[in-house]
């Protein structure tokens, strides 16, 4: 039997180190514009396909006399929370702008605005791609 070429988290650490644990904190960084706008997008359509499959689901089991699939199941609620923590985010930044003392944010708007004219990723595209 031959061994298992691909290495484990396990086996890559020291003997008798405890194991790395994830820093606490925000997982997205919402300070970006753009940024924010990809991840709304991204709630939306999900929110929209999740909200579809839950709907035929239900047409299907009243169809067929089965009983109706828990929405619950589709994680609805909390694409949802996801969704208004994002545009809670926006409203700060803009709050922020309003009252003058977004002029560092106001540059990053701007730089950012620069860079989707010259067809430059957005801090979040590079590192999806």
């Amino acid at each position: 039997m031959k061994p298992n070429p691909v290495p484990s988290v396990e086996s890559d650490r020291e003997p008798g180190r405890p194991p790395i644990e994830a820093e606490p904190g925000p997982v997205l960084d919402l300070g970006d514009a753009r940024d924010r706008r990809i991840v709304a997008d991204a709630l939306r359509v999900l929110l929209r396909e999740r909200s579809d499959a839950l709907a035929y689901a239900m047409r299907v089991a009243d169809e067929h006399g089965r009983a109706r699939p828990d929405a619950g199941d589709f994680l609805l609620s909390d694409i949802i929370r996801l969704a208004r923590l994002v545009e809670r985010a926006e409203h700060r930044q803009a709050a922020v702008m309003r009252r003058g003392n977004g002029g560092a944010g106001r540059a990053r708007i701007e730089r950012a605005g620069e860079s989707i004219q010259a067809g430059q990723p957005s801090a979040l595209e590079s590192r999806l791609a």
